[in-house]
C-alpha cells in the first residue's frame, strides 16, 4: 500500500511539475502555442488571429491575421483604385525573423505609397516557411487568387527550383496527359484524418507542440542535424554530400514556370546565402525564362553588390549565425 501512495504521488507530483511548467512558458511567453493548423484544401496552413514568438537567428514577434496570413488584414475584396502586390514564397519572404516593421513587406508599401500619389498601395505577404515552387504554386492557385492581386511576386532560391513534396500534408502539383493537375490525396490519409481528429487538442499545449517536433523530427531523420549541427560529424557530413548531388530543372518545374507566366506573375530570384549547393540551377532557370518570355527580377546582382560593401544582408550578430534576410537586407529588397 505504501508503494502505491509513492508511486500516485510521484505521479501527481511530476504531472504538477508539467503544469506549473506549461503555465511559466505561456504566462512568461517564453514560447508561444502552435499557430498553425490543417486545412483540406491548403494542407498546413496559418491559423488566424495567432501570433508567433521566434528565437533563432533574430528575434521577433508575429502576428498572423484574420484571413490567414501576416501583415495587415488586407480583405479578398479588392477595391477600383488600388495596386495590390502579393509576396510568394518560402521562408525568406514569410520573414519571421524580423517584427514587420522591418520586414520588406511594409518598407516597400511605405516606399510606393510615399512615391506615387495617384495610386494606393498594398502589399501582401504569402510567405510560407519550408515551401518550395509546387508548394508556392498550390498555394497561389488555392488561396492567394483569392485576394485578386494587381501584381505577382514569386520568390525563389534554386534550392526551390527542385520538385519533391516537401510535406505529405500539402497539396502537390503534378502533369497528367500533358496538363497541370493539383493532387489533394493527402486529406484523405489517416494520418490526415487522425490530426482532424485530434484538432480539438492540438495547440493547446506547448509542450505537447515540442514532444509532436520532436516525434516528427526523428521520423523523418532530421534530429541527427539538431543534435549534430554545432560540432563535426559523419552525420552532417552525409547530408551534406547528399545535398550537392546534381539536380535539373524538371518537366514539372518547367510546366509550373509557364503556367505562372500565363498568370502574369514575376519572379524574383537569388542564390543561396548560406550555402551554394544548388546555385547552377539559377543559371537554367535564367536561361529557360529567357527562352519562354517569363519575367524575371534577378537579385543575385544585389546581394553580390552588398558583400563587395561589406554589408551584411543575412548575418545576425546577436546570435553570429548566417542565414535569412536580416533588417539591412529587407531594407535593400523593398528598394
Amino acid at each position: 500500500m505504501n508503494i502505491f501512495k509513492q508511486l500516485l504521488g510521484l505521479i501527481f507530483g511530476f504531472l504538477l511539475t508539467l503544469i506549473v511548467l506549461e503555465l511559466f512558458l505561456q504566462l512568461g511567453e517564453i514560447d508561444r502555442l502552435k499557430n498553425s493548423k490543417q486545412d483540406k484544401l491548403l494542407g498546413n496552413s496559418l491559423n488566424s488571429n495567432s501570433n508567433s514568438l521566434y528565437f533563432n537567428e533574430g528575434f521577433s514577434i508575429r502576428k498572423v491575421n484574420n484571413y490567414g496570413y501576416y501583415g495587415p488584414s488586407y480583405p479578398k475584396e479588392k477595391e477600383e483604385n488600388l495596386e495590390r502586390i502579393a509576396l510568394i514564397g518560402d521562408s525568406y519572404v514569410e520573414g519571421i525573423q524580423v517584427f514587420e516593421r522591418n520586414h520588406f513587406r511594409r518598407k516597400l508599401e511605405d516606399l510606393l505609397n510615399k512615391n506615387h500619389s495617384l495610386a494606393n498601395n498594398e502589399v501582401l505577404n504569402f510567405g510560407r516557411s519550408g515551401f518550395n515552387l509546387n508548394d508556392a504554386y498550390c498555394y497561389y492557385q488555392n488561396f492567394v487568387k483569392k485576394f485578386n492581386p494587381s501584381t505577382k511576386l514569386i520568390f525563389v532560391s534554386p534550392g526551390d527550383l527542385i520538385n519533391k513534396k516537401t510535406s505529405t500534408y500539402r497539396p502537390y502539383a503534378f502533369v497528367y496527359n500533358g496538363n497541370l493537375k493539383i493532387d489533394y490525396g493527402f486529406n484523405k490519409s489517416e494520418k490526415f484524418k487522425f490530426i482532424e481528429l485530434t484538432e480539438i487538442f492540438r495547440g493547446k499545449s506547448i509542450i505537447l507542440g515540442y514532444i509532436y517536433k520532436t516525434l516528427e523530427l526523428v521520423k523523418t531523420d532530421n534530429y541527427k542535424t539538431v543534435l549534430f549541427g554545432k560540432i563535426p560529424s559523419v552525420f552532417v557530413e552525409k547530408k551534406i554530400e547528399a545535398e550537392k548531388k546534381k539536380e535539373i530543372l524538371s518537366d514539372i518545374t518547367k510546366k509550373i514556370i509557364i503556367e505562372l507566366r500565363n498568370e502574369d506573375c514575376i519572379f524574383v530570384v537569388h542564390s543561396e546565402t548560406t550555402t551554394n549547393y544548388y546555385d547552377y540551377l539559377l543559371d537554367d532557370f535564367l536561361e529557360f525564362s529567357k527562352n519562354n518570355n517569363v519575367k524575371v527580377i534577378n537579385l543575385t546582382p544585389l546581394f553580390k553588390k552588398l558583400k563587395s560593401n561589406n554589408i551584411n544582408y543575412n548575418y545576425w550578430p546577436i546570435t553570429n549565425k548566417i542565414g535569412h534576410f536580416n533588417e539591412k537586407g529587407h531594407e535593400e529588397i523593398s528598394k
